[in-house]
């Protein structure tokens, strides 16, 4: 195929992958069905969907933006009204465009990204917000589902790396600005029910774990996290 047709031909795949998702929320914003056909129709598009991405070969920041856009929208919903297995189909698409991404969201020039993304600078800010805060969402209520403790500490161990990753490439300022949304973290999890100093406890140390330079550091603290039995990804 030349290259003009490819681009072309990009281009519309990712505009209806884009449609695809926007068409998935606004059915679930549908306030003319009922909260479980909704939620039913959502939980089987999603998983659709996840798939999709899962496969996808694309490289669009854009597209990633239009899709983490919807996965924040989708996440700051799920304390009332989203089921283990929507979390988890959330999760998934996060963290699979995270690690489609993760190169070029911590370059300190678009010269230095990966060379076959598509994006601004602009655009691998924007990712990296809307990753950090659907975590959050993901983590903050994630604690209620006892059967599903991953759902948590899948989104706290995403934080975690990030903050590692930021500290790692010296991006100061960004890391002050999620380390402080990250501890926030502490101050929401006090109504969960659960051991909230020993949950606080963990919260620390992977932190640590991830901000640490050294191995016997890094190891120290993985120690320390299976000692209290807290499993992280």
């Amino acid at each position: 195929m030349a290259p003009e047709y490819k681009r072309q031909f990009n281009a519309a795949l990712d505009a209806l992958y884009a449609k695809e998702i926007q068409d998935i929320y606004s059915n679930y914003l549908d306030s003319s069905l009922s909260q479980n056909d909704r939620s039913s129709e959502l939980k089987s598009a999603l998983k659709r969907y996840a798939q999709k991405v899962d496969n996808l070969k694309f490289r669009s920041a854009p597209l990633a933006i239009c899709i983490l856009n919807v996965m924040y929208g989708l996440s700051s919903q799920t304390r009332n009204n989203l089921d283990v297995q929507i979390i988890q189909d959330i999760k998934k698409i996060t963290v699979t465009l995270y690690n489609i991404f993760k190169h070029s969201l911590y370059a300190d020039d678009l010269i230095n990204k990966e060379e076959a993304i598509i994006g601004e600078e602009d655009d691998f800010d924007r990712i990296l917000y809307l990753t950090f805060e659907t975590c959050f969402n993901i983590a903050h209520d994630g604690i209620k589902y006892r059967k599903s403790r991953d759902i948590f500490n899948t989104g706290v161990t995403l934080m975690a790396r990030i903050l590692g990753a930021l500290n790692k490439n010296n991006l100061g300022e960004s890391l002050a600005k999620y380390t402080a949304r990250y501890e926030s973290l502490e101050n929401s999890i006090t109504d969960s029910g659960v051991d909230v100093e020993k949950l606080k406890e963990c919260l620390k140390l992977l932190k640590e774990r991830y901000l640490a330079s050294s191995y016997e550091d890094q190891s120290r603290l993985e120690k320390e996290l299976l000692d209290l039995k807290f499993n992280y990804y």
